[in-house]
């Protein structure tokens, strides 16, 4: 009688499992495929674990910039702008840290930034697409590509040669704030876009993207460069030369996932790696049926604790890299979105800190 007893209660266990796994696939907001990924770069050489975010990191306008997702320098090299999470482009006077509104998108939350060939700021806002910006006035240059909506412009750069602007539309299935969740799908929801400033008209450049991230021509305007994010990678679109549409690697495996990237003055680029890696995390992100659990509301905090620390690495022009630096435990700045080298001063944004984070390059 014992033994019915208890085979009953565990059938009846087991289709109570089974009709809540059932419920959970039905309302996941995901349809994931399996997250393949190399492994992931060995701490050691150029990637060696260090403190270097920690080390005389200075605090710009603490508490006055909630979530600095990006910057851009002014064209005389007094302001820094940066795109904040209360709608506004903050104006940050490099002299004394000063800190002041200059423009708020109204109901929209500014991204990516660069500067016009006038002088003025770009942005990008996830929905309203592809924004130009002077002091109190905000113009929407493109909201659609091929009559498909935006739903998360993300990242931009533009090209001096012809004035043309490169975009990124991170995911045409998700939005702001559901970055997580098109990571987790890893299914290429996004574009690589342009806006030709002379026709106002905008072409998708590239489709079937991996969350497509950050933007940025080269120095010598010879190629566009990329991020992934869900690949762990950059790539590079050839803008002229005897390779001009084709798309080649420009470094993969990164040591994190990748967020904006901008060039500097010597040709470089720096890459803000949003968060870091963890072998047993991808491995789990190999099974989509642990994606679906992931994608809870508690599944999302255990991301968050498992890929709090930050990151950024220094490439050349070829795509080697050349100098990382990170706060692994995130106590100094944590999820650095941007890393702008501006006269030996490395400015660095992020979404877990109210300040920008400079720090003084060797």
């Amino acid at each position: 009688m014992e033994g019915s007893y208890i085979c009953v209660m565990g059938l009846v266990m087991a289709i109570g499992l089974l009709a809540s796994w059932q419920a959970l696939i039905r309302h996941s907001p995901i349809d994931p495929l399996p997250t393949v990924l190399p492994l992931p770069p060995l701490p050691k050489g150029v990637y060696a674990t260090n403190r270097r975010l920690q080390a005389a990191l200075e605090r710009l306008g603490d508490a006055w910039l909630p979530q600095p997702e990006d910057l851009v320098i002014s064209s005389d090299g007094r302001f820094m702008y940066a795109a904040c999470s209360d709608g506004w482009i903050k104006q940050v006077e490099l002299a004394d840290g000063r800190v002041r509104n200059w423009t708020h998108i109204r109901g929209g939350r500014p991204l990516g930034l660069a500067r016009g060939v006038n002088g003025e700021i770009l942005a990008c806002e996830p929905s309203l697409g592809l924004l130009n910006i002077t002091e109190g006035r905000v113009e929407t240059l493109s909201d659609n590509a091929c009559g498909v909506k935006f739903k998360f412009a993300d990242s931009l750069d533009i090209n001096s040669d012809d004035g043309c602007i490169y975009f990124t539309d991170a995911s045409t299935k998700f939005g702001y704030g559901e970055s997580d969740f098109d990571v987790l799908e890893a299914r290429p929801n996004g574009r690589l876009l342009r806006y030709d400033p002379s026709t106002k008209s905008t072409t998708v450049v590239l489709t079937n993207l991996y969350f497509p991230n950050g933007v940025a021509v080269s120095l010598d305007r010879k190629f566009v460069v990329f991020c992934e994010t869900s690949k762990v990678r950059c790539q590079k679109l050839w803008l002229k030369g005897p390779y001009k549409g084709r798309v080649d690697e420009f470094i993969e495996n990164l040591p994190g996932f990748p967020d904006n990237i901008h060039v500097t003055e010597r040709g470089t680029f720096w890459i803000g790696l949003v968060s870091g890696r963890s072998l047993v995390m991808e491995t789990i992100l190999g099974f989509p049926s642990m994606k679906h659990l992931l994608a809870t509301s508690v599944g999302m905090r255990i991301l968050d604790v498992n890929l709090r620390m930050a990151k950024v690495l220094e490439v050349s022009n070829d795509g080697k890299p050349l100098r990382f630096m990170e706060d692994p435990n995130g106590k100094a700045i944590g999820f650095v979105t941007c890393a702008l080298e501006h006269e030996k001063n490395l400015y660095l944004g992020g979404l877990k800190s109210s300040f920008v984070g400079k720090l003084r390059l060797e």
